[in-house]
């Protein structure tokens, strides 16, 4: 439990020289093993379906998730943006770009709006599109949709969300 308890209190107190020197080896050490579903099913049944790895909190309960991503967020270095080297971003005027979009703030957060104009380009292309509502609704997806949900009610759950190897 040390780990986890460890990576919450760092979480917590991202300015701290303790959390500086040690999150980023967790960040590296588990996020190769983040990559095993096994794994991650291993720390959601230990920890709980909310729970910190490689040096990131996990979120796996619907209503936090929706809660999250619904309510205005102030985003920090600490939620994982990328910058990018001033050689690889000529156009930024501090060498750095935000490469990743979800670390935005929300304009009622105190963002600039590139939160609320990226959200609005995802509903419009991928999610409220006219190609992407008829594919929402052909033969395809709905085999795809039985079959996901068939194997979920059958298999036991440790199978459903590790077995890579089960017949498509």
């Amino acid at each position: 439990y040390f780990d986890n308890s460890f990576q919450i209190w760092a979480l917590r107190h991202p300015r701290n020289p303790i959390s500086q020197l040690f999150l980023p080896i967790f960040a590296l050490c588990q996020g190769f093993q983040s990559c095993n579903n096994a794994w991650l099913y291993a720390r959601r049944l230990k920890y709980g379906p909310n729970f910190c790895c490689a040096g990131q909190l996990c979120l796996g309960e619907p209503h936090v998730i929706k809660s999250a991503v619904l309510s205005p967020q102030t985003r920090t270095f600490c939620l994982g943006q990328l910058p990018l080297l001033r050689r690889h971003c000529p156009l930024s005027d501090d060498g750095c770009k935000n490469t990743l979009l979800i670390a935005m703030s929300a304009v009622d957060a105190g963002g600039n709006g590139d939160y609320e104009k990226f959200k609005k380009c995802m509903e419009d292309y991928l999610i409220k599109s006219p190609h992407v509502q008829l594919r929402q609704h052909d033969a395809t997806v709905k085999n795809l949709l039985e079959q996901l949900a068939q194997d979920y009610l059958e298999m036991p759950p440790e199978d459903f969300f590790t077995d890579s190897k089960r017949e498509k």
